[in-house]
């Protein structure tokens, strides 16, 4: 059993209403905007075996909050990707995914939108392709697999780099965020891992203290790698837990939330057989909160997520269910 776990203070920005206006392909450069500050992220020479993308270079007006959805696609041969590392700006930055696209007629390939609207872009439609397993410095995290275990990218996978920013400053901040990814070629893959999320879009959290459940049968027999429990600020505490045969066995819990967990969650990893989910059991997602706001909350403005990679698997698993509400 590992725990990884961050202990810096973040400073929360709590009332953030307005979003950024201006467009990502602006081409605005430092010395065209007053008092711009560089919070480009550079992720240094691409990986000898694999590949490094970019987003675009944007701007994130003063005070507001965006996030913005980079499309794209991988065009090599099929490969298994062993090693992930993402970069963001860890003042600003709230998170940085990388997401599985399945749809070719949603957004154009080199095309970077504003993707805040959860409406818009469902995320059942753009499950994370690729996942940490540790952080380095919140937000920003790596993806390192077992000895032949990986990741599998078909030629042709869509895919879109997702980021997401607050700027609570007087300033407007140039961004630009990047991935680096090691492959192997597919014949030398002994064993294809994906990612897996259990989530809901369907709550309405009333003000007051209340609970939530996310209950998902796993459709295949699986290894769980890792496991991370994902809530915002109005969060008290989480577990997850995995059913079989009637008997719950805990495989995650934080019995005090704390909001730097947003920024840098923590994420528990198990050795082979440790979690061992098998078709038909269920994995359930415990989510205690206490909105502290005069408003029912919805997603995305909290959340109840259960995420991580298992293996044997070869494409995502998403599954996003109504909850079971309950007071505490």
């Amino acid at each position: 059993m590992r725990y990884y776990r961050r202990e810096e203070v973040f400073v929360w920005i709590l009332l953030m209403a307005c979003h950024a206006q201006q467009s990502p392909d602006s081409g605005l450069t430092e010395n065209e905007v007053e008092g711009i500050q560089d919070h480009r992220m550079d992720p240094g020479e691409p990986p000898s075996e694999g590949f490094q993308e970019r987003t675009p270079e944007f701007i994130l007006e003063p005070h507001s909050e965006v996030m913005y959805c980079y499309f794209g696609r991988y065009s090599g041969p099929d490969v298994g990707a062993t090693y992930y590392e993402w970069f963001q700006d860890p003042t600003y930055g709230h998170h940085f995914m990388t997401l599985a696209v399945s749809d070719d007629t949603l957004i154009a390939d080199g095309e970077m939108v504003d993707c805040t609207d959860p409406e818009q872009f469902v995320m059942g439609i753009m499950p994370p392709l690729l996942q940490g397993t540790e952080l380095v410095e919140a937000p920003n995290g790596r993806m390192v697999l077992p000895d032949g275990v990986a990741i599998q990218l078909v030629s042709g996978q869509r895919w879109a780099l997702q980021s997401h920013y607050v700027n609570p400053t007087d300033n407007p901040l140039l961004l630009q965020d990047a991935i680096n990814v090691v492959t192997v070629p597919a014949e030398e893959v002994e064993t294809w891992a994906s990612t897996y999320v259990a989530n809901s879009s369907q709550f309405d959290l009333p003000p007051g203290r209340h609970a939530m459940d996310v209950t998902c049968e796993w459709p295949a027999t699986v290894n769980l790698i890792n496991m991370m429990g994902h809530m915002h600020t109005n969060g008290r505490s989480i577990n997850i837990q995995h059913g079989h045969d009637g008997v719950w066995d805990l495989l995650f819990e934080v019995e005090e939330w704390e909001p730097s967990y947003v920024y840098g969650p923590i994420l528990r990893g198990f050795e082979e057989g440790e979690a061992v989910i098998e078709a038909g059991d269920t994995v359930q997602v415990h989510c205690a909160y206490d909105n502290v706001t005069d408003e029912t909350l919805r997603f995305p403005d909290e959340m109840c997520v259960g995420a991580g990679i298992a293996w044997p698997m070869t494409a995502p698993f998403q599954c996003d269910v109504p909850v079971t509400m309950s007071t505490w």
